[in-house]
């Protein structure tokens, strides 16, 4: 049953392109702007206001005209100070502008500019002029007895010199996790100072910091420079001591954000080659455990050979191409049981033989003709197609096999895969 909005039904307000609350919507956007959030003015600052503002305050004749403007200046335009105050010059030479801004929040310090204030510091962090008003302004609130409970100045003064550095050691004197630190003290972590107080919270902190930030991870990956994302990255992938289920975690942020290091992202141009061999062995064992998510002991079996492993190719939905250096293993999760060796030469243009343009056999079916296993381990014969078995005898033949074309031909591993050879029963 429709109900009724202004004489029409609702039915009728849809047709005609109203809807139910859309006055409403508009009314508190219109408010919004012009009474917006301190954090909206921080992020969308409105620059005609901005000017006028800055016009007003140069316009006072002396210190004694600037109090006096100080104390009739509006809640909005009071929101503005912190924020000129950072576009106003470096604090080594002070601008008058800015000199005079200082004074204004000498006079009206008040919880409300405190607000302002910090949301600014943590934007422009870390704007030294800024830190250096805002600690007068943390000094004044404490005299008046105006203090509140999230007073960054009870942890650090802004100014102080390793401003970053000196907050995590308090943080960690009084037994604070650093999303408690970023709640109690309103710090975000899409601005600058929150980016640089997760980076390096990352960086000095211990494997226990890991455990349920990777959220706080990648919006410090996100957040920094190029040169701090690879401290980042390069401290994390030499962790030791991370569960498998957290490290699994922190891997796939990382591959949201870069892919693979095979992939060309930048970042890894700026990694060592170990590190970024850690990372894509990572991308390989994922794949394979998510193609062999029904089948652990054949998942196993492949991130065995991770290090040995090019790169994996999906051939269908259900098909991946795993290349080797000398050779390319075709595998279906339809045909669990089996999967297909097939030998570099034999992959030359279109990987199989039995294709044409009319005909395209999945690779890894195995109705495509191959060799038993157990020839080619008798032979010590890895040409041609080979079919690899993975049911529950068969499993350690590949096992054998795979020995057979990864080991370095050296006298001793020549020996050893003899006497692995000897270990099956072959007919």
């Amino acid at each position: 049953m429709s109900g009724t909005l202004s004489g029409l039904t609702f039915r009728e307000n849809e047709t005609a392109g109203y809807f139910p609350g859309q006055h409403l919507t508009s009314r508190l956007s219109a408010i919004r702007k012009i009474l917006p959030l301190p954090l909206e003015q921080i992020s969308n600052p409105d620059p005609v206001a901005e000017a006028a503002l800055s016009q007003k305050i140069l316009a006072a004749t002396d210190s004694l005209a600037v109090v006096q403007l100080a104390h009739i200046l509006t809640s909005r335009e009071l929101d503005l100070v912190f924020p000129l105050l950072a576009a106003a010059g470096p604090v080594k030479r002070p601008s008058p502008l800015s000199s005079r801004l200082t004074l204004i929040i000498r006079e009206r310090a008040c919880p409300s500019l405190y607000t302002s204030g910090w949301l600014t510091f943590q934007k422009y962090f870390p704007c030294q002029p800024v830190a250096q008003a805002l600690t007068l302004l943390c000094k004044i609130l404490e005299i008046k007895q105006q203090t509140r409970s999230d007073l960054i100045v009870q942890l650090v003064s802004p100014d102080s010199r390793h401003f970053v550095r000196r907050l995590l050691r308090r943080a960690s004197e009084q037994e604070m996790t650093l999303y408690l630190l970023m709640q109690q003290y309103q710090i975000h972590a899409n601005m600058p100072l929150g980016a640089e107080l997760i980076a390096q919270s990352f960086l000095n902190g211990d494997v226990s910091l890991y455990q349920d930030s990777q959220q706080l991870f990648a919006k410090a990956l996100q957040q920094a420079s190029a040169d701090t994302q690879t401290a980042l990255l390069h401290h994390f992938l030499n962790l030791s001591g991370l569960p498998p289920n957290v490290y699994n975690r922190y891997c796939q942020e990382i591959y949201r954000q870069y892919g693979d290091p095979k992939s060309g992202h930048s970042i890894w141009s700026q990694l060592k080659s170990q590190d970024c061999q850690v990372f894509h062995e990572w991308v390989l064992a994922a794949t394979i455990g998510s193609h062999c998510r029904r089948q652990p002991d054949k998942a196993r079996l492949f991130q065995r050979y991770a290090h040995n492993i090019l790169q994996i190719e999906h051939w269908d939905a259900q098909t991946i191409l795993i290349h080797f250096p000398d050779f390319i293993i075709a595998d279906n999760r339809e045909y669990p049981l089996l999967a297909l060796y097939y030998d570099q030469d034999e992959i030359e243009g279109h990987p199989f033989e039995l294709a044409t343009s009319e005909f395209s056999p999945n690779p890894a079916d195995p109705a495509i003709p191959h060799r038993q296993i157990e020839d080619a381990i008798r032979r010590s014969d890895r040409q041609g197609v080979i079919g690899l078995p993975f049911d529950a005898e068969g499993i350690r033949m590949t096992l054998v096999f795979l020995d057979l074309c990864l080991l370095k031909k050296s006298r001793g591993g020549l020996k050893w895969l003899k006497r692995r050879r000897e270990s099956i029963d072959l007919p």
